[in-house]
């Protein structure tokens, strides 16, 4: 037996040793054993096994180091690959082991016993790409998540793609609807429905874009709320393999690459979302958990999500949050800037189940700020289109869409329910995120904009009233010079025929008299209206 090792039972690619020596550069430690009650299956590219009665499959079990362990877990590309502990058996003995396999997952079973349907040279091409991706990451062991704020255009095609059939994510929407109700008292908590769109591939590239460095799969959980359009797309990466900084300076300058599983080519992600009945709004924030604590210039290059040198970010203000741990609990280091959190704990597990239950709640409160983002973007864009576009001097028109951005305004509103934390801790949390992401000052543009909308509507409002006071005024005096027209008839007939009676005159001379008063009355009314309007 193995001492002070981690085991690990094999019974695919690494069950061959020139595999296991192109992915770990040693030989490694094995004993022969076998899973009872275990099937092999295939389905697509790789193995996985699945249970079944009566059934067993013949492996290796793996003497591994820590570190070890965890680089299988990038090469399984958790959680495509789930690990779990099980019990292996060998020729005089059994004990626990960990294991690769596809909670969920349908296949077929594997009728030629080969370590892979893939051939040989092609795996082992795989696994050395591989590890010149990993080495070009010089940053510790992390689990990344990317929270995009977007809004919804499409329920029904969102829906028709949504598929949450794998035993991650139903997992994973599990922990955070309990997280939802177990630390969140707002009503929110019961109104946020959470989906998986299909997995993707995603792409790190050099900093000028010219070189691809690396890819790997990514779960992608989208979370909105009910009564509105808003959503968050969170793109899940535990154990991530490509060099992170490469990727946090694309999600900060909106340059992020996916394509869907056996495509060709990287789109952008917001085409992508866009072919899903979804675009962006907002910024785009990141949370990191680190196995480890880096250094500091890697913590703050991290931070402001730039791939320069550290060296060249001379700012105090930037370099004053390597000060400030905000975390609530001893268990874990909390820093925070406007675009990442970065969260080291004190003691590290290397099973991504159980690190998932101390990353859930710090996802969720930046999951109710992205929240907010996508609202407060939406009400600002609508706001501005509103302006600018030059139709909107139809004040009817207008008017019916400042009650469609007002409608919008009190959703979004419903927003703020984030200050309802059961406790103490967590709320505290919560605001340390809310003004490290400066969401207090575009709160204040946000309550600037409903004055903005009060005094548009305001506006287009009276200029409605005095068009149609205009009009009402018009019509009088039409009226007015309507009941005159016979006067000024009769008038005329009688000095043609020199029969004007001196109280015919003074009838016809009032009569137009009153008509030019009631015109100049109106000439009045509509110039002061028009100056108070201005």
């Amino acid at each position: 037996m193995m001492d002070n090792k981690h085991y690990l039972f094999v019974y695919g690619t690494l069950m061959d040793y020139e595999m296991r020596m192109t992915l770990f550069n040693r030989e490694i430690e094995i004993i022969s054993a076998f899973l009872k009650n275990y099937t092999l299956k295939e389905n697509g590219d790789f193995y996985f096994i699945s249970e079944e009665k009566g059934e067993q499959v013949e492996g290796l079990v793996l003497g591994l180091t820590e570190e070890e362990l965890l680089i299988c877990d990038q090469w399984e590309e958790i959680p495509y690959y789930d690990r779990k502990i099980v019990i292996a058996n060998t020729e005089d003995d059994s004990l626990e082991v960990f294991v690769y396999t596809r909670i969920n997952s349908e296949g077929q079973k594997v009728v030629k016993n080969t370590v892979s349907s893939l051939s040989r040279e092609y795996v082992i091409k795989q696994i050395g790409d591989f590890k010149y991706q990993l080495n070009t990451n010089k940053l510790p062991y992390c689990d990344l998540y990317v929270l995009v704020p977007c809004i919804i255009l499409d329920y029904e095609n969102i829906l028709l793609h949504c598929d949450s059939k794998s035993g991650f994510e139903i997992d994973f929407i599990n922990r955070l609807n309990a997280t939802s109700n177990n630390e969140f008292n707002g009503f929110l908590a019961n109104l946020i429905r959470r989906y998986f769109l299909p997995m993707v591939e995603i792409a790190a590239f050099s900093s000028d874009d010219s070189k691809l460095i690396g890819y790997e799969k990514a779960s992608i959980a989208i979370s909105f709320v009910e009564f509105g359009n808003y959503a968050v797309i969170n793109i899940i990466i535990p154990a991530l393999s490509v060099p992170l900084l490469n990727f946090l300076d694309q999600v900060v300058s909106n340059r992020i690459r996916v394509r869907e599983l056996k495509n060709e080519n990287f789109i952008m992600l917001n085409d992508f979302l866009k072919s899903k009945g979804i675009i962006m709004s907002g910024v785009p924030r990141v949370s990191v958990f680190f196995k480890e604590k880096p250094q500091n210039h890697e913590l703050l290059s991290t931070l402001v999500c730039e791939t320069d040198s550290p060296s060249l970010i001379s700012s105090k203000i930037l370099r004053q949050i390597l000060n400030e741990n905000i975390a609530q609990y001893d268990s874990a280091e909390i820093y925070a800037s406007n675009n990442c959190v970065v969260e080291i704990p004190k003691k590290f597990n290397n099973l991504y189940s159980i690190r998932l239950d101390n990353q859930i709640l710090t996802l969720f409160i930046i999951e109710l700020i992205q929240l907010q983002e996508a609202a407060l973007k939406k009400v600002s864009d609508d706001i501005y289109t509103m302006i600018s576009k030059k139709h909107y001097q139809n004040d009817v028109f207008a008017l019916k869409q400042i009650e469609k951005v007002t409608e919008e305004y009190s959703k979004a509103m419903l927003l703020w329910d984030i200050n309802c934390f059961k406790y103490r801790t967590a709320q505290i949390l919560a605001n340390e995120f809310s003004r490290k992401f400066e969401m207090n000052e575009k709160f204040e543009v946000f309550f600037q904009n409903k004055k903005l909308i009060e005094q548009l509507t305001q506006v287009h409002s009276n200029r409605l009233n005095i068009s149609e006071n205009k009009m009402l005024n018009q019509v009088l005096l039409l009226l007015a010079f309507i009941q005159i027209v016979p006067v000024i008839f009769l008038t005329a007939q009688t000095l043609l025929t020199s029969k004007l009676q001196l109280n015919d005159l003074i009838s016809g001379l009032t009569s137009i008299i009153s008509c030019f008063m009631i015109w100049l009355i109106f000439k009045y009314l509509y110039r002061n209206n028009t100056l108070k309007l201005k």
